[in-house]
C-alpha cells in the first residue's frame, strides 16, 4: 500500500508541478484566506476540481494543496490553502 501512495504522489507532483509552481510564486506575496478540507469518493481529480471551485468561491487567487489522504474505503481527503 505504500507503493501505491508514494506512485500516487510522484504522479499527481509530476502533473501539477508547474501548476504548482505557478501558484507557488504567487502564494509568496498573497494573503492566506482559508482553508479546504474536501472529501471525495470519486477520485482525486474530482477532488481537485472542486478545491479549485471552493477557492475561486472564496475570492482567492490561488490555494496550495497541502496534504492528500487515501483513506481505507477508497475515498480521498485533499487539504488546501487558499490565498488572495
Amino acid at each position: 500500500m505504500n507503493f501505491f501512495k508514494i506512485g500516487l504522489v510522484m504522479a499527481l507532483t509530476f502533473m501539477f508541478s508547474s501548476v504548482w509552481a505557478a501558484e507557488l510564486v504567487e502564494v509568496q506575496n498573497g494573503q492566506r484566506i482559508g482553508s479546504i478540507v474536501e472529501s471525495s469518493h470519486n477520485g482525486i481529480e474530482e477532488g481537485l476540481a472542486r478545491i479549485a471551485i471552493q477557492a475561486d468561491e472564496m475570492g482567492g487567487k490561488s490555494y496550495r494543496i497541502t496534504g492528500i489522504n487515501d483513506n481505507e474505503n477508497g475515498s480521498f481527503n485533499i487539504f488546501a490553502e487558499v490565498y488572495r
